[in-house]
């Protein structure tokens, strides 16, 4: 997700992460000519020394305060995280129902997501802050930073809310930063 000066979130014109990243042998191919390896990342039965960039939150330090909306894979919240504001994405329960195979390739994702996202860092794009394993009946989850504002996509509809000439110039220049930056990144594909 992408964000502008004016703290709103530039809705990602892709349903999910998944659309603009690259495939799993493309990652691992990048992760090999870094010098990493891909394996432990990947793997559904994780340690927490096994993640280099990201930052596992215990679920009993969030407090979640609304919900903001709801998908086919998951329900945002707003929330609280060391007295901060974040955005809580909790993975639906009924993902993880079904045959092995089916949920070690979703939680095999869940976690190449992660680490991807934990590596980008840019003021146009929104803070990914980490990951909680330890959710309502073992649900994952992923804390980033909360937009004040909102969706950008839900100010531009709204009909009370009118963006003068020179606002709608900084927020499309504040997404074309952001998209240029998510660009030169190896695992994002625009």
């Amino acid at each position: 997700m992408m964000k502008n000066a004016e703290g709103f979130q530039v809705d990602n014109p892709y349903t999910n992460m998944h659309e603009m990243m690259p495939s799993l042998p493309e990652f691992e191919e990048s992760k090999q000519e870094e010098g990493r390896t891909v394996g432990p990342v990947m793997d559904a039965s994780f340690k927490d020394n096994d993640f280099e960039y990201l930052q596992i939150i215990k679920n009993e330090d969030l407090e979640e305060l609304r919900e903001l909306g709801s998908g086919t894979f998951g329900t945002v919240y707003h929330g609280k995280w060391r007295g901060s504001d974040v955005a809580i994405k909790r993975i639906k329960k009924s993902c993880f129902t079904g045959q092995s195979s089916e949920l070690e390739r979703l939680a095999h994702e869940f976690w190449w997501e992660a680490e991807i996202l934990s590596k980008l860092h840019h003021p146009n794009v929104v803070a990914f802050y980490g990951v909680v394993k330890d959710g309502p009946g073992g649900t994952l989850a992923t804390v980033t930073e909360f937009m004040v504002n909102g969706s950008l996509r839900h100010v531009l509809q709204r009909k009370d809310k009118y963006l003068d000439r020179r606002k709608r110039l900084i927020i499309a220049m504040d997404a074309a930063f952001g998209l240029e930056y998510l660009h030169s990144k190896k695992y994002c594909t625009l």
